[in-house]
């Protein structure tokens, strides 16, 4: 009682050249329940007894022997269950370990542990589970499925392998790799990693749908936990590199007979609030590289059109529509990134177009279209230039600026302004058709300027007004209108021309500045620059020249509504021509009172107011004449058919002249006789 207890042995007999006896332990049939087996290790003090199955060993080229435990045969129902565990622990200790382990191989493979349910003829296959029990204070127990390492200069490690069953008729079932949950703090982790390297490549991590050769092929879904508050995010990065970073591709599938698939990216949307950003973007460079590049591009097409490109913002009910944001980033010492906006070049047809449009509206004002160069703080700014497209053998493209149509109110405005100098000059606006040059074909004309006004089918046309700016304390600009030069023919003309009509043609005013002094339109030498005709609104002055000729094919007027003055140093030459139409009239004398006629003209006839002059008797008479001066030349003739009349005297004074009247022929004058004068001032 003691010592120790009595060891029992119970061994089958040996053989040195044969097979050595075997030993049987088996339980009594029964016609109900056979009997059972049952072996225990004993109860001890310190430490219970051990059980060790053990299979003979082998001294020979061959293998050890096998061990076999197999459950009972069922031969109508169910075989039997198989247990393998170990005892709940006591109050203070750990439950026992279950170790199934295979042995080491000097000279080939070490064994293979399989655990393979049974297969289900007409249920299901046979569940395996691999379970760790849980834990009231400590953390819970871990699963680890490790594979095979190898020291092997080329072999590779150990391939672990989870698959789920497939089916011939049904739904392959399900491999799920699923991490802890927690009620209180976090959910366990759950990683899929590829093994490392020193000297070599890692290994790959694959995530794969299963194919299908006649239908869809299986999806794969990676989804973030959901949150009371956030939901979970998901990241996926490349690996980092001394060479290189580890990239990201994400590829839509490839199909061999249509349509290749899609690849979309969409943020969360926001049931109460705002959807989600997405933000594509490559990381800052380090200290002396650059950041990287970002290409956005449709693939080639060999038969159709190549792929769209398309950004738009969303419809904003409520608010604004988004915006889209175009920006290239700044530069501390270079010169800043610039944006390009180019369509597709063609080898047969059109190139492709860019158009860019501001937004419309349907009941307010439509959106601001605005193209700008950068601004400098202490340099120049930055040009804005819009070019038509050059082309080799027909006409380069052309540049249009059209303001929109309106079917209600009035067309939008063009404004060009250059920009305002604060300190220094304003900036110049420069419109110049294109050069000219010779070619194969011949010599090329210069490219017209055209300046056009508006239209209009029921009001007026629009006007066009070409001026310079105002001046507060300086000079102000003029305003040049010039024809070009040319070394070989003549020089080219200026065309006014005012509109036609068919009622009023249009006018054409020249009008100089008002000021205290007025301006005058000048007439320049085009030799000397130097100025020969003045006309303003007092003189109309050509003394720079020696000759003036004023002519035409018609008739010359010239009038004043006062005076008019004809005045040459060496004297005024009528041509020889036929002079008339000086001011005249007729008045009889005594018409208004006797020895008296009233008569405004520079030249007229007289009606005398006797009726029978005597021969040798005098007339005498007063002519009132507002154009006579005391200076006055007065030249008369007397004319009648009965009697001659001769002036003998005629003496002038401010708006008269005294006339005496004789009849010099021997005969009586038988009636009026006339008097023809003209007055030279």
């Amino acid at each position: 009682s003691s010592g120790t207890g009595g060891a029992a042995s119970l061994t089958a007999g040996s053989s040195t050249s044969a097979v050595g006896g075997d030993l049987t332990l088996a339980s009594g049939d029964g016609g109900t329940n056979a009997g059972a087996v049952s072996i225990t290790g004993g109860t001890g003090g310190s430490a219970g007894g051990t059980i060790t199955l053990t299979a003979g060993t082998s001294t020979a080229t061959n293998a050890g022997a096998a061990v076999t435990i197999s459950s009972g045969t069922g031969t109508a129902t169910s075989s039997g269950d198989m247990t393998l565990n170990t005892p709940n622990a006591g109050s203070s200790g750990e439950s026992g370990d279950i170790t199934i382990s295979t042995g080491h191989a000097t000279g080939g493979d070490s064994g293979g542990i399989s655990l393979i349910s049974g297969n289900g003829s007409v249920g299901a296959g046979g569940a395996v589970t691999v379970s760790v029990g849980s834990a009231d204070d400590g953390a819970g127990g871990a699963v680890t499925v490790d594979a095979g390492l190898t020291t092997g200069a080329s072999a590779a490690g150990g391939q672990a392998s989870i698959t789920a069953g497939s089916s011939q008729s049904g739904v392959g079932g399900q491999a799920k790799l699923t991490a802890g949950a927690s009620d209180t703090s976090t959910g366990g982790a759950a990683s899929v990693l590829a093994g490392s390297s020193s000297s070599g490549t890692g290994g790959a991590a694959s995530l794969t749908a299963g194919s299908s050769t006649s239908t869809v092929g299986g999806a794969v879904n990676i989804l973030s936990g959901d949150g009371g508050q956030s939901s979970g995010n998901i990241f996926i990065t490349g690996g980092a590199g001394v060479t290189g970073g580890g990239r990201v591709f994400i590829s839509g599938g490839s199909r061999t007979g249509a349509q290749g698939a899609a690849v979309n990216i969409s943020s969360g949307s926001g049931t109460a609030t705002d959807s989600g950003r997405i933000t594509i973007e490559t990381k800052d460079a380090g200290l002396s590289g650059e950041s990287g590049y970002l290409d956005i591009k449709t693939g080639d097409a060999t038969n159709g059109d190549s792929g769209h490109i398309a950004l738009s913002t969303g419809q904003g009910d409520n608010g604004s529509g988004g915006n889209i944001l175009l920006s290239v980033g700044s530069s501390d010492s270079h010169s800043g990134g610039f944006v390009k906006l180019e369509g597709g070049p063609a080898v047969s047809t059109n190139g492709g177009n860019v158009i860019n449009s501001a937004g419309s509206s349907s009941s307010g004002t439509g959106g601001l279209f605005r193209a700008s160069a950068g601004a400098s703080n202490s340099g120049t700014g930055g040009t804005a230039k819009l070019f038509g497209g050059d082309s080799n053998l027909g006409s380069g493209g052309s540049v249009e600026i059209n303001s929109g149509s309106s079917t209600s109110g009035a067309g939008g405005a063009i404004t060009m302004s250059a920009g305002v100098g604060s300190t220094s000059n304003g900036g110049d606006v420069t419109i110049s058709g294109g050069v000219g040059a010779s070619g194969n074909s011949g010599s090329g004309e210069g490219g017209s300027v055209t300046i056009n006004t508006g239209s209009s089918l029921s009001g007026n046309s629009g006007e066009l007004l070409l001026e310079s700016g105002d001046a507060s304390s300086g000079t102000a600009g003029a305003v040049t209108i010039s024809a070009g030069d040319s070394s070989t023919v003549s020089g080219a003309s200026i065309n006014i021309w005012a509109g036609s009509s068919s009622s009023n043609g249009g006018n054409i005013y020249l009008k100089p500045g008002s000021a205290s002094t007025a301006g005058s339109t000048y007439f320049v030498n085009p030799s000397t620059n130097a100025n020969y005709g003045v006309i303003s609104d007092t003189t109309f002055d050509f003394s720079g020249l020696s000759t003036v000729s004023i002519s035409s094919t018609g008739t010359v007027d010239i009038s004043s509504s006062t005076t008019l003055t004809l005045s040459g140093t060496n004297g005024i030459s009528l041509g020889d021509s036929y002079v008339y139409g000086f001011e005249s009239s007729t008045a009889t004398v005594g018409s208004v009172s006797s020895g008296a006629v009233y008569i405004d003209a520079m030249a007229g006839e007289i009606l005398s107011e006797v009726t029978s002059l005597a021969s040798g008797s005098d007339d005498s008479f007063t002519m009132w004449n507002s154009r006579v001066t005391s200076n006055s030349l007065v030249f008369f003739t007397g004319l009648s058919s009965s009697c001659a009349p001769l002036v003998r005297n005629a003496s002038t004074s401010t708006g008269r002249v005294n006339i005496v009247v004789h009849n010099a022929d021997t005969s009586n004058c038988s009636q009026q006789y006339s008097l023809y004068f003209f007055v030279v001032n």
